[in-house]
């Protein structure tokens, strides 16, 4: 069984937790690097990390923000690596491409221009999938349509009340596939999907 299938293979709902941040954090407005654990389907079944520990990382956190270059390693549970997710730099459209351990290319997702809507469209290999499309009052809920137009999953972040959103990047989102049609590949790539929108809408909270 590749560690793609074991990862998501059974999976109809995932629920992805990020890090809370330490008192230290918040005092002094310094951030470690994102972490995550996710479970499917209600077990735990493994975790997220940013990668880069050295200080020009911090740095360019610092002075980037949430535009900064990440690459993320998605581990199992006993810390077999997995996937690799990268984002270069962006402006103003970022572009996540999602790759297996020995360098073969899964897919990508690519944030869309919009005036009113926030958009992505999703990518297996190098063919499109899947898109989102949300609308400019949901904040929290991102639907996920098939090209067709049907809807094939939902990416929705959990909202930890005002306080909470001020003082604290700990994030809670989940992913619900109502669709049984999706390979393994394009599962993986809809979880790219949510990790990218949180870093491109929901970092920094305490900033926004």
């Amino acid at each position: 069984m590749s560690s793609i299938e074991s990862l998501f293979g059974d999976a109809k709902v995932i629920q992805v937790d990020q890090h809370k941040r330490s008192w230290w954090e918040m005092l002094f407005g310094f951030e470690q690097r994102n972490q995550y654990a996710f479970t499917v389907n209600g077990h735990p079944r493994g975790h997220v990390v940013e990668q880069g520990t050295f200080l020009w990382d911090r740095i360019k956190r610092m002075i980037l923000g949430s535009h900064r270059p990440l690459q993320l390693l998605v581990s199992s549970a006993n810390d077999q690596p997995a996937l690799t997710m990268a984002r270069p730099f962006y402006w103003i459209l970022s572009k996540m491409s999602v790759t297996s351990p020995d360098g073969k290319a899964i897919g990508t997702v690519v944030k869309r221009w919009s005036f009113f809507r926030k958009q992505y469209e999703l990518f297996e290999g190098g063919r499109p999938f899947a898109k989102i499309s949300s609308g400019l009052f949901k904040i929290w809920t991102f639907p996920v349509y098939d090209m067709s137009g049907a809807q094939i999953a939902t990416i929705s972040k959990k909202w930890g009340g005002l306080l909470k959103e001020y003082i604290s990047d700990a994030d809670k989102f989940g992913i619900s596939f109502e669709s049984t049609r999706l390979t393994n590949a394009q599962k993986v790539v809809v979880f790219a999907a949510a990790l990218s929108i949180d870093f491109d809408y929901f970092e920094n909270n305490q900033s926004k």
